[in-house]
């Protein structure tokens, strides 16, 4: 599973940073009258203050897309090691690459833009602009005159922007905004709780409860059944249908092809493993202390 997830990964990885060089392949070039997404008279192109910040942004690209390339490819290799830690390192590499290339062309396209205020280049002889850089001048669109929502992205060669003086605009960018942030949020705290999981056994009177990463079972140790002890897991055709399941541990709600519905709480590389069976819950946990289940075992085991 880890060598499947660890492919996938690099191979999206490679696709996403061959989408972006290829989204800003032509950025610091003098394209369709452009350098840098900014309006450039064709007489000033070759401009030495003109031609140092579009050579700025080929290099500070070329630096940050391949450095970026070789980190997002070296992240997929702690999926071998642990892939929740792979998933949290997974989406802040995502986060900083998108978000740090978008600030690094936006922040030229500003320089260039000033650039070519401070010359007085495409202006009319009252200091009007004869394009429409100026609605670009922030790196994002903003014409309060088009009522398009959204509208070629000279910026990002290929692609759409919206226009933010519209309304819908800044709401589609809210509630993205919103869903992605919670989303990141919501996994980072479900995925929290399995990073290093241990397994708490607590028995108290009649009860007994087991707990970790978030999942919890409590039973009656007077409505035990059936108590077993083993040196490893049975094969008894386990699948999680809710919580966590890695090389490392099992731990969750999981169904049985021999016993239907179970809890776990198994972490792989410990033994003993001790079953307990109710006539509503059937239980598998263990402990990084070993001697605690023998203990656990015989307690249980001795009760009439």
């Amino acid at each position: 599973m880890e060598w499947t997830m660890f492919i996938i990964f690099f191979v999206t990885n490679l696709l996403i940073c061959l989408i972006f060089r290829v989204t800003y392949s032509s950025f610091g070039k003098y394209d369709k009258g452009m350098v840098l997404a900014v309006h450039i008279p064709k007489e000033y192109a070759e401009d030495a203050d003109v031609q140092a910040i579009a050579a700025k942004a080929v290099k500070v690209n070329k630096i940050f897309q391949n450095s970026n390339l070789i980190v997002g490819l070296g992240i997929c290799f702690i999926n071998l090691w642990s892939i929740l830690i792979f998933i949290i390192a997974y989406l802040v590499w995502l986060a900083v690459f998108c978000g740090g290339i978008e600030y690094l062309n936006i922040s030229l396209h500003k320089k260039m833009y000033a650039l070519k205020i401070e010359n007085g280049w495409g202006l009319d002889e009252n200091g009007n602009s004869l394009d429409d850089d100026e609605c670009w001048k922030t790196g994002f669109y903003y014409n309060p005159d088009d009522k398009r929502i959204f509208v070629p992205n000279r910026m990002q060669s290929g692609n759409y922007a919206l226009n933010y003086a519209t309304k819908r605009a800044k709401i589609y960018t809210s509630a993205l905004a919103v869903i992605v942030i919670g989303s990141v949020i919501y996994a980072v705290v479900m995925l929290a709780p399995f990073i290093n999981p241990h397994v708490e056994i607590e028995v108290s009177g009649d009860t007994l409860k087991v707990d970790a990463a978030g999942y919890d079972t409590e039973i009656k140790i007077s409505d035990i059944k059936e108590i077993e002890k083993f040196d490893e897991l049975p094969d008894y055709g386990f699948s999680k249908s809710n919580g966590g399941y890695t090389d490392e541990y099992m731990i969750g709600r999981f169904n049985s092809y021999d016993y239907g519905k179970c809890d776990m709480y198994v972490l792989t590389d410990y033994s003993p493993i001790l079953m307990i069976k109710t006539d509503d819950n059937l239980l598998f946990f263990n402990s990084e202390d070993e001697t605690e289940i023998d203990k656990i075992y015989e307690e249980l085991s001795d009760l009439p």
